[in-house]
């Protein structure tokens, strides 16, 4: 794994195996050391996160009572100020739908690290937060409808 131990990694410690990192994995017309900039920015706002940290899903569905909250998925993003057009379009979600914001709370060692860094990597307008496993009822802070059709 590439941030075996995310806490005790520091980025410029890291620095030369990140960009070689970021080369290796990279899919987008951005030069490395972009990607790197921004990256290492998104590294720093992870690393500060608290030990409990809040994260929102969009799901579309009928209505509430059709979301299944035994299993949400592992797939989340830190603001809800990210929610654009561009953003709705880029996760295939329609404004023709309703859209519910699921707000979760999870411990910060329930984040999957390595595979939220290489997302950001392969998708880097994205932002999204992947957690380490299916987030479940017990975690819903809150499910609210933000969009109707």
């Amino acid at each position: 794994m590439f941030f075996e131990n995310f806490e005790e990694h520091s980025i410029l410690f890291n620095e030369i195996k990140l960009r070689k990192f970021i080369e290796s994995i990279k899919t987008s017309d951005q030069d490395v050391e972009t990607i790197f900039q921004n990256l290492k920015s998104k590294i720093e706002e992870y690393q500060s996160l608290p030990q409990i940290v809040t994260l929102y899903r969009l799901i579309a569905a009928p209505n509430k009572d059709t979301i299944r909250t035994d299993n949400l998925g592992k797939h989340y993003f830190l603001h809800p100020s990210n929610i654009t057009d561009d953003f709705l379009n880029s996760i295939s979600i329609s404004r023709h739908e309703k859209i519910f914001l699921v707000e979760i709370q999870i411990s910060k060692n329930k984040i999957n690290f390595d595979r939220t860094i290489q997302q950001n990597i392969i998708f880097p307008n994205e932002d999204e937060i992947f957690t380490s496993e299916f987030v479940t009822q017990s975690n819903i802070k809150s499910i609210s409808e933000i969009m109707t059709k």
